[in-house]
């Protein structure tokens, strides 16, 4: 969030948002620092010491929610991906990091095929659950898309009125996305 060029960065996961958020870091406010120090301070009161996990990942909803006050007048934006290519990064990513929370479960399946049958089956998450409501509604003013980030971004960048590069920061190494997918797999996609 941004008060001083009015911005709000939904950071849709494995869509380059490490990326942008460096990027773009020098105009970040400190709103969502204020509101979670508050947090930390109301539960120290009550005796509770350590810092609780806070996600980088809210939604535009959840965002909405919690900053009501500047959303409908800030410039909201995030970022998609294929998803074949998307679900291949998060696979790869959830193996390479044992602190994933869910890098036990994944490293114990077969391969990338039991690992989108779950996926599909047991745990799926839409990239449109980052940027809509429950109605499908689009909550936020712009999506750029990974496959075309360098455009994007600087359409984002000029829109907002900063200049900023875009580094390459917390890749997953893989093989080209096509080569994990059996027609079964593709179609469950």
């Amino acid at each position: 969030i941004s008060d001083s060029h009015q911005f709000i960065f939904v950071h849709n996961y494995k869509v380059a948002g490490n990326s942008i958020k460096k990027a773009l870091r020098q105009w970040a406010s400190s709103s969502m620092k204020r509101e979670l120090n508050w947090f930390e301070r109301q539960l120290a009161r009550i005796g509770i010491r350590d810092k609780p996990q806070y996600s980088s990942h809210l939604t535009a909803l959840e965002i909405r929610e919690r900053f009501p006050e500047v959303w409908e007048d800030y410039f909201t934006f995030g970022f998609v991906r294929n998803p074949w290519s998307w679900q291949v990064s998060l696979y790869a990513f959830i193996l390479e990091n044992e602190n994933h929370h869910q890098h036990d479960l994944i490293a114990s399946m077969e391969d990338f095929d039991e690992y989108i049958h779950w996926r599909v089956n047991e745990d799926k998450h839409l990239q449109s659950e980052f940027f809509c409501d429950a109605d499908g509604h689009l909550l936020v003013d712009n999506i750029g898309r990974l496959e075309s980030i360098r455009e994007d971004f600087q359409a984002i960048c000029e829109q907002i009125g900063v200049e900023a590069s875009l580094p390459h920061k917390n890749a997953s190494s893989h093989r080209d996305y096509r080569t994990y997918y059996s027609d079964r797999s593709r179609e469950l996609v």
